[in-house]
């Protein structure tokens, strides 16, 4: 039997739970799927059994959840579950991986991970955590295949997991730390979960498949019969291969440069790399060779640009590869470098070939990852690549796969990958302020790919979402419901990862009125009722009704409309039902539905909602075509929005007015009514939508008048972010009207002031501080370019803690490069700026200590102690002590000593002076310490017995860090001698943990482990635990530490999430100077926030290890810069790799310029 593969899914929509477009018996909606379209044969002939038995394995009660389809090679394996995978039965939700060497870096575990992660998140409503690693990126998935077989188990539902190629996997061979697609199947599936997989008899299972595995059980195994169709094609494109390999000189050519390119060369790259004609080419390939290959569309403009070729099946490429040789395969790449090459010297012209800006970097990626590295990092083709798809992602996913890449390998990179970061988050941070319109415009002007494009790009998840939905508006309006269905399932994915409740409840809700505008009534219906607040659940309640009687369901959509409590909004939907009932001809029965619309609407006790939908219903009798009707109640709602005393709420009934009197023609008194909004920024998004109602109603004169006014004053706006979403208004009304060519101009003027808007960039303080670094490490013009960086930052930030810190740190910088007059400039435009009027008090006391630290670590020792004389006594202690450590680091110790000794009590507490000894002691000024701390035990010994105490310990713990244990050990005994039993049970608990770590440095552990357990708060107590813990893991008593761990409290019981992450960084640390790694970066992972996380892998990666796990050291500092924004990692990258600072630094300055 023959069946034809554009039969479609079977089944309905059905709830899912949650906002999730489940339908029954349909593979999972992702981009994945059109890979699978590609491979999936036009007919699949005689397998009408196997089909059978694939449906009752995957839908039916029987036990066991793995099948294995086994067979050798042109069985006809692929073509099988291709089909499966695209037509499932009823009740069978599909996820699915093809391992494949045809297409480039689709052979490996890598490409299985992402791709199968894709689909799991898109079914269960999730995003993907923003930049997950390798090791995270596999725990994450086999819990989402769980969650996902659950999910579909509470519908009735099953999943499965379809695996094609198992014996095509190249992870296996990939290196001594790899490991395969197989060994990352679960041996034992979660309820409901049925996994199919198909290979052939060799090579035999990986070895990392655990003994137990179902897949080493003989039973799962079900022999797939050669296909005498599969059989003869492969007669015929063998005879090709081997014709095309004993033919002329271009043959050979051709037949290296596809399987060195791994497909995706289209008939003018060829001819271009193989020096002949493209019109040659074409003939050759449809020739004598034509069986051998098949062709694709084009990834970038599918249908457009010209299709690429690929080798016909997964046989032909092996076959090929060990026909051309090592030797051969790396002189056709070679020719490709050479290619590449040459466009990259030429600045990635508007010509480029898509495979140099898609496929090159895959191919790369799977035999170069250091080449794709430096592919990536080319500013120049990130540019071209965002000019050809009118968005990012296209860049962000390629740099994304390569970070994985590296990040992997057994000995990271660390300055390739510190480069790769910095170019990811510069691409990201500059769609950061795109508007979300945007996407739905350029949808307009017939670009709906680069529209897509330009959404994904976007980084925040609410307005990305937002892009999504305008997208898919727009391609519902153009007639296109299948491409906006794809577009909401990537909304209502990203939708679930808006952290803040009130905003995913509002995106959910836009959501669910554009489903419901596409056609897609009961996903809305499903989106209205897990909606939690009432308003956001009303609009798209209200869009459901429209929806409803837009398609002929009018008893549905008024049994909808009259169900909403709310009237102000159901007033407004039973007047746009009333529009469609008059345009089916129901004339009668929508006069009545309009003049109940108005009976609602006008008994609305609250003025500003009464005018609000009145006006709403006035549109409706004007669509209506009863114009009398609605001028009357039009000119009803200007008389009750002058009666509206508050003039902020009177203010905001002008838009809705404004657009009423536009659409009864009444387009002089519209924009007067606009005009009254005292906001002038707030005119032109009403101002567009009354010209986009002119234009309706057939007066573009008027329309495109009005139009050029908006645009002229969109350029006076001085917030860019507005101005660049009135921009994009004024475009979207002029795409909307066919003048695509000026909205193009207005839409590109649009994104260059968007792009140009700090998004998530360095704070200035941040890269200030690395420039501190570079210029004491000596990289002078480096940290020179990094001041001004800062310094722009900081000023357009204009916030005064981050500017002050900036200016401050600039200043030392600037000193440290030989610019001291401009150093000391810097500092008094720090202290201008906190005298500025209006400054919060408490910001210019935090502000205020920094300035005299600044002024002492230039140099400038005595304006330093004057300005820290004339401040406040809140923050004198931190500047002077501040000062006296400054004059440490310069070496002069007397003098640090003089100034601490000489201040008055009260403005040094004895921390602070303990503070000024340790860094004293640091260098091993033992007179100068010692002096010191002989005035701090005078201090201790004239308080009272538990103050005494602590500055003892402080003393303490100083002594301890000059090799003067035994002075130690006699403060200790003074100190317990000073405290009796009662005061030792209710010491607080900052005394106890300060306490029980002296103890520790002094050997004393026992002790000090008393006092830790003793604290009674759990808190307290696990915060004393693990600290105890990590001073016996610097002591070298590891397996003490551990045991110690395993009391520290579960995160669980914490409520203070702060300590819970101090914790959890702690026991990390402890776990690695164990040697335990694999519990270190599990402690890691329970850290809370995707910042602290990257900060508690960048301390572990200077973490004081043995030799033998310094590779696992930089391990995780390249998992630091995989995860998080670079700048994160910023501060304790000079203690880690100052190279990889260093080209951080030229990389981003580059950028930036």
């Amino acid at each position: 039997m023959t069946q034809s593969a554009d039969a479609g899914p079977a089944g309905f929509v059905v709830q899912a739970g949650r906002d999730v477009n489940l339908r029954t018996g349909a593979p999972v909606t992702t981009r994945y799927r059109h890979q699978v379209k590609r491979i999936v044969p036009a007919r699949l002939l005689d397998r009408d059994a196997e089909l059978a038995e694939l449906a009752a394995f995957c839908s039916g009660a029987s036990p066991g959840g793995y099948q294995w389809w086994r067979a050798e090679a042109w069985a006809g394996k692929t073509a099988l579950l291709s089909w499966f995978v695209l037509n499932p039965p009823p009740g069978v939700r599909v996820v699915s991986f093809f391992v494949t060497a045809r297409l480039a870096g689709q052979a490996n575990r890598t490409a299985f991970v992402s791709n199968v992660l894709e689909q799991l998140l898109t079914l269960v409503g999730e995003e993907k955590p923003q930049f997950l690693d390798p090791a995270t990126s596999e725990a994450h998935l086999l819990g989402l295949l769980e969650e996902a077989a659950a999910l579909c188990r509470e519908r009735g539902e099953r999943l499965v997991l379809v695996v094609d190629g198992l014996d095509e996997d190249q992870s296996v061979t990939a290196g001594p730390d790899s490991h395969s697609i197989a060994g990352l199947l679960p041996a034992h599936p979660a309820e409901g979960l049925r996994i199919v997989v198909a290979g052939r008899p060799d090579p035999p299972v990986p070895g990392d498949v655990p003994d137990d595995h179902p897949l080493r059980d003989g039973d799962v195994v079900r022999r797939l019969g050669l296909s005498e169709h599969a059989r003869a094609l492969r007669t015929e494109m063998e005879r090709d291969l081997k014709s095309l390999l004993a033919g002329p000189d271009l043959g050979r050519t051709l037949l290296g440069l596809v399987v060195a390119a791994g497909g995706g060369l289209t008939a003018d790259d060829l001819a271009e790399l193989a020096h002949t004609g493209a019109w040659q080419v074409r003939d050759h390939l449809k020739t004598v060779s034509g069986r051998s290959f098949t062709r694709r569309d084009s990834d970038l403009n599918p249908g457009a640009d010209p299709e690429v070729y690929l080798l016909a099946h997964e046989e032909l490429q092996v076959t090929a590869t060990e026909m051309l040789g090592p030797a051969g395969l790396a002189a056709h790449r070679a020719v490709l470098h050479d290619w590449a090459a040459g466009y990259r010297q030429r600045g990635w012209p508007a010509g480029t070939p898509e495979y140099l800006l898609r496929g090159y970097h895959t191919m790369l990626l799977a035999v170069e990852p250091d080449r794709a590295a430096a592919l990536c990092a080319d500013g120049a083709r990130n540019e071209r690549l965002f000019e050809r798809t009118g968005g990012d992602s296209g860049a962000l996913t390629q740099i994304t796969a390569t970070l994985d890449a590296l990040v992997g390998a057994e000995v990271p990179d660390l300055v390739a990958i510190g480069r790769l970061a910095v170019h990811r988050d510069f691409l990201s941070d500059r769609n950061t302020h795109v508007p979300p319109a945007v996407a739905g415009v350029r949808v307009r002007m017939g670009q709906p790919r680069r529209g897509s494009a330009l959404a994904r790009s976007i980084p925040d998840p609410h307005r990305r979402a937002l892009a999504l939905v305008s997208a898919a508006e727009a391609l519902v309006a153009e007639g296109h419901r299948d491409q906006a269905a794809d577009l909401l399932d990537e909304a209502v994915e990203t939708t679930g990862s808006i952290p803040d409740p009130e905003r995913r409840s509002s995106v959910s809700a836009a959501v669910g009125v554009a489903c419901a505008k596409a056609g897609d009534h009961d996903r809305a219906a499903r989106i209205a009722d897990s909606t939690p607040h009432h308003d956001h659940r009303n609009d798209v309640w209200t869009a459901v009704a429209v929806a409803a009687a837009k398609a002929g369901h009018h008893d549905r959509a008024l049994e909808v409309a009259r169900s909403i409590r709310d009237s102000f909004r159901r007033g407004p939907a039973l007047g746009l039902i009333a529009v469609e009932l008059a345009e089916r001809g129901h004339d009668d029965q929508a006069t009545h539905l309009l003049a109940e619309a108005e009976r609602t609407a006008l008994g609305i006790i609250d003025h500003y909602l009464r005018v609000v939908a009145s006006t709403q219903v006035a549109v409706s009798w004007s669509d209506a075509d009863r114009p009398d009707r609605a001028g009357e109640l039009v000119d009803g709602a200007v008389r009750t929005a002058r009666s509206i005393p508050d003039t902020h709420r009177r203010t905001l009934t002008c838009a809705p007015i404004a657009k009423a009197l536009a659409k009864l023609g009444r387009s002089d008194e519209a924009v007067d009514a606009v005009r009254r909004i005292p906001d002038v920024d707030r005119w032109n998004p009403v101002l567009v939508s009354v010209a986009r109602m002119l234009a309706a109603a057939g007066r573009e004169a008027e329309a495109g008048r009005l139009l050029d006014d908006v645009e002229w004053t969109s350029r006076s706006i001085t917030d860019p972010e507005e101005r660049s979403a009135s921009l994009v208004s004024v475009a979207g009304a002029l795409a909307e009207a066919g003048h695509h060519d000026r909205a193009h101009d207005l839409l590109h003027e649009a994104l260059l002031t968007a792009r140009s808007i700090a998004g998530h960039r360095p704070d200035g303080p941040v890269v200030a501080s690395a420039a501190v670094r570079l210029a004491e490490a000596g990289h002078h013009e480096q940290a020179g370019r990094m001041v001004d960086r800062a310094l722009e930052f900081a000023h357009s930030d204009n916030r005064l803690n981050p500017l002050v810190s900036t200016l401050v740190s600039a200043a030392i910088a600037a000193e440290r490069l030989g610019l001291g007059d401009h150093a000391a400039d810097l500092l008094r435009e720090a202290e201008e700026e906190v005298r500025r009027p209006g400054a919060d008090s408490e910001l210019v006391v935090a502000s205020l200590a920094a300035i005299p630290i600044g002024w002492a670590r230039i140099g400038h020792y005595d304006t330093a102690v004057r300005r820290a004389g004339a401040m406040p006594s809140a923050g004198r202690e931190q500047a002077l002590s501040g000062i006296a450590c400054a004059l440490v680091a310069r070496g002069d110790h007397d003098r640090a000593v003089a100034l601490v000794l000489h201040e008055r009590r009260s403005d040094f507490y004895p921390e602070a002076l303990a503070e000024v000894a340790q860094a004293m002691a640091a260098p091993g000024n033992r007179a100068g310490v010692e002096k010191l701390l002989d005035h701090l035990t005078g201090l201790a010994r004239a308080e009272k017995p538990v103050h005494g105490s602590r500055i003892l310990l402080w003393v303490a713990r100083v002594l301890i860090l000059i090799g003067n244990r035994g002075d130690a050990e006699d403060l200790v005994r003074e100190m317990f001698d000073q405290l009796g039993s009662e005061d030792l049970r209710f010491i607080e608990h900052d005394m106890a943990l300060l306490l029980s770590q002296v103890l520790a440095d002094l050997g004393d552990h026992e002790r000090a482990l008393r006092i830790a357990r003793g604290i009674a708060f759990g808190e307290d107590r696990a915060k004393a635990l693990a600290t105890l813990a990590e001073a016996l893991a610097v002591a070298g008593r590891h397996d003490q530490a551990m045991r110690l761990v395993d009391e520290v409290p579960e995160a669980d019981v914490l409520s203070n999430w702060r300590a819970r992450n101090r914790i959890a960084e702690q026991i990390a640390a402890v776990s690695f100077l164990a040697g335990r790694c694999d519990q270190a970066a599990a402690a890691v992972r329970s850290v809370g926030g995707a910042e602290n996380r990257c900060r508690a892998l960048m301390r572990l990666a200077h973490a004081p290890v043995a030799p033998e796990h310094a590779t696992q050291a930089l391990r995780f500092a390249a998992q630091a810069l995989r995860s998080e924004h670079w700048s994160t990692a910023l501060d304790d990258l000079a203690a880690v790799s100052l190279p990889t600072l260093l080209a951080m630094a030229e990389e981003f300055t580059a950028l930036a310029d």
